[in-house]
């Protein structure tokens, strides 16, 4: 790997942010109006910085960059993509190649199509299953229950605040498909027919 780190300047930004081939985010040097109590406006300098990145609730790294007086998140895979790839293509989302959301190297990134994006998040194992899932009602050890038949569907309705319908989707497995109720059974020493 080249330990030599590039920058390069993210376009729709001014010359305010730069984008590295290492993946970060930085801000440059930069004249900036101030304003003092007697109403003049002497001019300061903000001195650069590396941008601290955070996390949102899929994983994928954010900064907060200001640009014409507004504050914007964005995704750091995109400007970075911006910055060494070029505009996005319409119609395509920002790709990492090896499902490592946090790595933002130019060269794990493309542009690419939704129904590919999708396509590499099963083939990495990245798609959040039934508890994960942000909107899930239930847990793990709850669906196993409902999918052992260990419980009726009155019982479940009343237990998980759940309507029938999704107690008799888990039964009939068209949903938390990738539970083992048999690996369950044998943790818990319960054999299920």
């Amino acid at each position: 790997m080249n330990s030599t780190e590039i920058w390069k300047m993210i376009p729709g930004y001014g010359d305010y942010y730069e984008a590295s081939s290492l993946g970060r985010i930085r801000s440059i040097d930069r004249r900036v109006n101030g304003f003092s109590a007697r109403g003049n406006r002497p001019v300061k300098i903000r001195r650069s910085e590396h941008l601290i990145s955070q996390s949102i609730r899929h994983g994928y790294p954010y900064v907060n960059l200001y640009w014409d007086g507004k504050e914007k998140h964005e995704q750091v895979h995109t400007l970075v993509l911006l910055a060494f790839v070029g505009a996005r293509p319409d119609g395509m989302q920002a790709c990492h190649n090896n499902g490592i959301r946090k790595d933002n190297r130019p060269e794990n990134l493309r542009w690419d199509t939704f129904k590919s994006n999708q396509e590499d998040i099963d083939a990495h194992g990245n798609r959040p299953k039934g508890g994960d899932v942000g909107t899930a009602k239930l847990s793990e050890e709850a669906a196993l229950e409902i999918l052992s038949g260990s419980i009726g569907p009155a019982a479940a309705v009343r237990k998980f605040g759940i309507g029938r319908t999704q107690y008799y989707r888990i039964r009939n497995g068209k949903s938390w498909q990738h539970l083992n109720v048999n690996a369950f059974g044998a943790q818990h020493g319960v054999e299920f027919a």
